[in-house]
């Protein structure tokens, strides 16, 4: 049977079904029920046949992901104060109320042309009913070079943060335009799962 680091790997025969299965796999985490059993992965798997001899090493792959503690944290439901990470000289610290929107769907006319895409996982954070930051995830299954450590993978990791970079860029215009904020509110990171890396992508 083949290993999940090879399964993983982009350049298997199977990486794109892979890829989807594992986004599919992370969707099903929200805050208000507990994290999802393996039968349910085994039944959202059931869609991608021909994947079937390599369900379960992929599980277990993927279990290991989710319990690294920045992946973990990310997955977790926050407290109803709005994050360190986004307060400003703007934005004061406090009570705020987050939601979760998962595989966020949207398409606006940013003024060059249609912007369209889908969010993994978009948090909001309210005020008085009003969105006052927001935070956009984007998960990615890319391997790291060896174990992604050392230098070999911190360079991987930048390049790997560079081209993404553009993506989630895009993701905050559109996010800003649909919420009425402030572009410089929205933040965006990059989580790396099989590294467990977290990256913030500047504005």
């Amino acid at each position: 049977m083949t290993t999940a680091p090879a399964l993983l790997e982009s350049g298997s025969r199977a990486a794109r079904s892979i890829g989807t299965l594992l986004h599919a796999w992370i969707e099903q985490f929200g805050w208000d029920s507990p994290p999802p059993g393996d039968d349910l992965l085994r039944r959202i798997a059931s869609r991608e046949p021909g994947l079937a001899p390599d369900v379960e090493p992929l599980i277990g792959a993927f279990r290991l992901m989710c319990a690294n503690p920045a992946v973990a944290s990310i997955l977790a439901a926050p407290g109803p104060r709005l994050p360190e990470r986004l307060v400003s000289d703007n934005l004061p610290a406090g009570p705020a109320e987050p939601s979760l929107q998962r595989e966020q769907a949207f398409a606006i006319d940013d003024g060059e042309g249609t912007l369209e895409g889908i969010i993994d996982r978009l948090v909001v954070w309210r005020r008085s009913g009003h969105a006052v930051a927001a935070e956009v995830i984007d998960f990615k299954f890319d391997a790291m070079g060896g174990d992604g450590r050392g230098a070999i993978g911190a360079r991987i990791l930048a390049e790997k943060s560079a081209f993404y970079a553009p993506q989630l860029q895009a993701y905050r215009r559109a996010v800003a335009a649909l919420h009425a904020l402030d572009p410089a509110r929205v933040s965006c990171r990059l989580v790396f799962m099989r590294s467990g890396d977290v990256r913030t992508i500047d504005g």
